[in-house]
């Protein structure tokens, strides 16, 4: 029995339908990509750059994202802003996360990415005040913020490097006041955020040579960077949207990394009135001290050692004076990153 062949007409109407079948298909994928909004830290400043970039090259886009950036007003501001469903994900301080999901435990919070893989939390003084070391601050005016970190757990840091707080008075202060008041000596030291007390600094005609820093991951607390921030129950509904956004972050981190100056751009396209010049250093300032560290250098971005995350929720459980230690993973999880190869900086 001879075989049958086919209409041509028809299979060529067959393959065109199937074709404008997944071209609507496609089209209509396009024309519905999944919206996240992210909160920033603060206003933009060139760490945030792997978020600019990727929005700028189209990494959102190309994993179906349609990502919203706003600016921040700090990381307690970011985390109260995703617990109350304003914002799907923010940038933050994973280290407030302990004392968070202990007085919000409806509300629980956890990192899915740590971008900086050190906190830039910091004392720093001037060299012309003689602190040497943490243990020279007792008997000296220190300024702090209100809602710092490092002054609810100045009683622990003290003990771990052998200072006398009965001695040391605390200024709290303005944000716009507290550099210019170390600057004139109206305080022997300051808590702060180093990369901006630091260019303040300079600002304000202090030489680098003078400027002392001591990081507080250096002294008794490995202090994780910013990191994104998510709801326990957004994680739990969104693991792919997560995992897809976070691709996106890795490529528009690299690009931010290996290209500073073009980096530094993103953020001048957002906020015209940056010094370029200042922001480009302040940046490599960051990325040498909390971003490109040795340890990401020889295990990758957002590698979180076990043991260090278990000392690290001791330490804040002690600080904070919190009733029980809470589980790791409400500090920190690795269950929606890229994998370890695609996290690996040249």
């Amino acid at each position: 029995m001879p075989t049958a062949i086919p209409n041509r007409r028809f299979v060529a109407s067959a393959l065109m339908g199937l074709a404008l079948g997944l071209g609507l298909a496609s089209a209509a994928q396009a024309q519905a990509p999944t919206n996240i909004r992210l909160t920033l830290d603060w206003a933009p400043q060139p760490h945030q750059t792997p978020w600019f970039v990727a929005a700028d090259k189209g990494y959102f886009q190309r994993e179906g994202l349609n990502v919203t950036i706003d600016r921040g007003f700090g990381s307690g501001d970011a985390m109260s802003k995703v617990a109350a469903g304003a914002y799907d994900m923010g940038l933050g301080d994973p280290n407030l996360l302990a004392q968070w999901n202990t007085a919000n435990p409806n509300l629980k919070l956890t990192t899915v990415f740590l971008y900086m893989d050190r906190g830039m939390h910091a004392m720093v003084t001037l060299r012309s005040s003689g602190i040497k070391t943490l243990s020279d601050l007792s008997g000296k005016k220190i300024a702090t913020l209100n809602g710092d970190i490092i002054r609810p757990m100045w009683n622990v840091l003290a003990r771990v490097n052998n200072i006398d707080s009965s001695k040391i008075e605390w200024l709290t202060v303005q944000p716009a006041l507290r550099d210019a008041l170390l600057a004139r000596g109206g305080a022997d030291a300051v808590t702060a955020f180093a990369s901006t007390t630091y260019f303040n600094l300079l600002a304000l005609g202090q030489k680098p040579e003078d400027i002392v820093l001591f990081p507080i991951s250096e002294h008794g607390f490995e202090l994780l960077g910013n990191g994104i921030i998510v709801t326990a129950d957004y994680a739990r509904r969104n693991p792919d949207t997560i995992r897809r956004f976070l691709r996106a972050t890795m490529a528009g981190m690299r690009d931010a990394l290996a290209d500073v100056p073009a980096a530094v751009q993103a953020v001048a396209r957002r906020d015209p009135t940056i010094n370029p010049q200042v922001e480009a250093d302040r940046f490599r300032f960051m990325i040498e001290r909390a971003i490109v560290t040795p340890h990401v250098k020889a295990e990758g971005v957002s590698v979180v050692n076990p043991e260090r995350l278990a000392k690290l929720n001791a330490l804040l459980t002690e600080a904070f004076e919190l009733p029980a230690a809470l589980p790791a993973s409400e500090l920190y999880t690795d269950a929606f990153l890229p994998p370890l190869a695609e996290r690996k900086l040249p």
